[in-house]
């Protein structure tokens, strides 16, 4: 069952989580932008330059980050996030970018 759920949150993101479990479609754009630096091993000064925002705001979307997955480390944010990266760095086109 776990194998399966990995696969499919590999192919269609956590869309199908329970209503519960954080998820990247509930953060904004730019928190998925930083975790995303996160994970290519910037550091918050690295994400800002990155990103064009200041180290505060940088450092301000961090505790947000940390806030809204309930980890205390930058270690512990990522290894929590670690299934949702497939999905932060290809997020899903907007209904209206949809064909159908």
């Amino acid at each position: 069952m776990h194998l399966c759920s990995a696969e499919v949150v590999g192919l269609y993101g956590t869309r199908l989580a329970p209503g519960s479990a954080p998820s990247a479609s509930r953060l904004a754009p730019r928190l998925r932008e930083e975790l995303v630096c996160f994970f290519d091993g910037d550091s918050e000064k690295q994400a800002a330059v990155r990103l064009g925002v200041s180290a505060h705001t940088v450092h301000e979307y961090a505790r947000r980050l940390h806030r809204h997955f309930g980890a205390s480390s930058r270690g512990e944010l990522l290894a929590r996030c670690a299934p949702l990266l497939s999905a932060l760095r290809n997020p899903p086109a907007p209904a209206s970018d949809r064909p159908g």
